[in-house]
């Protein structure tokens, strides 16, 4: 069958995977600034997605309804699985969803950024109550997680072994739910990254290109270029930001 198909293609073939990164929908850490309350409050600690968050997240794939990826992953923090979920969840277990711990969002200084263990997730009922959260793989999570969640990310290795994984992956159309800064290493991007706004990549090998008109600025370009690029955002600005 189809599926017998697409799972026999050749690793090394020179086939371009698609792969789209997507930040989570605004978190209620994100709105703290306008609560009046302290980003480092730990009723922050891996927040849920706010009441707009939410919306995101169901609106996020609204127009491409027609072309569902064949894969999901999805990082093992709050935000990021319950956006998948709301996104995704209603398509049913025909798309699987596996929790990869490589591309939770970098730094635990912060208590968003702070993973809870699998078993506390299991009893959070705002999540539980999701559709398609029972369906989500979370064997890579380690055993002890997330007591060492930060080992091989330091370095960015975590996220080379991470694109490698997805390239040895059978799906060739692959969404992956993370956060702001996973999508700048990953993709070699600058800039601003939008909440629930899809990127779409290629994986070419080992690395993962912007695709043109994904509104993101490769990172890998010189340091002059990059004063040269920047002098230029500054004039075309409107003054009065």
């Amino acid at each position: 069958g189809r599926m017998a198909a697409k799972a026999s293609l050749p690793q090394k073939s020179d086939h371009k995977k698609r792969v789209v990164l997507m930040r989570h929908g605004e978190s209620l850490a994100q709105t703290s600034r306008q609560h009046g309350i302290d980003r480092y409050h730990k009723q922050f600690l891996d927040c849920h997605l706010s009441r707009k968050g939410v919306h995101q997240a169901r609106e996020a794939w609204h127009g491409r309804r027609a072309e569902l990826p064949d894969l999901i992953v999805v990082s093992p923090l709050t935000r990021a699985l319950a956006t998948a979920l709301l996104c995704f969840g209603d398509v049913g277990k025909e798309i699987p969803m596996i929790c990869h711990p490589a591309i939770k969002e970098t730094g635990t200084d912060i208590p968003e950024n702070v993973a809870r263990p699998l078993s506390d997730l299991r009893r959070d009922s705002s999540l539980t109550v999701l559709k398609g959260f029972e369906d989500i793989d979370f064997q890579l999570l380690p055993e002890d997680w997330p007591a060492q969640q930060l080992a091989g990310q330091v370095d960015g290795r975590g996220f080379s072994q991470f694109i490698r994984w997805l390239g040895q992956r059978p799906e060739q159309y692959i969404c992956v739910v993370c956060h702001h800064n996973v999508i700048l290493e990953l993709a070699s991007v600058h800039g601003r990254v939008r909440n629930c706004a899809p990127i779409e990549c290629s994986l070419d090998g080992s690395a993962l290109k912007v695709a043109e008109g994904s509104g993101m600025q490769g990172a890998d370009y010189s340091k002059a270029e990059k004063a040269k690029a920047s002098q230029k955002d500054r004039k075309s600005a409107p003054k009065n930001k």
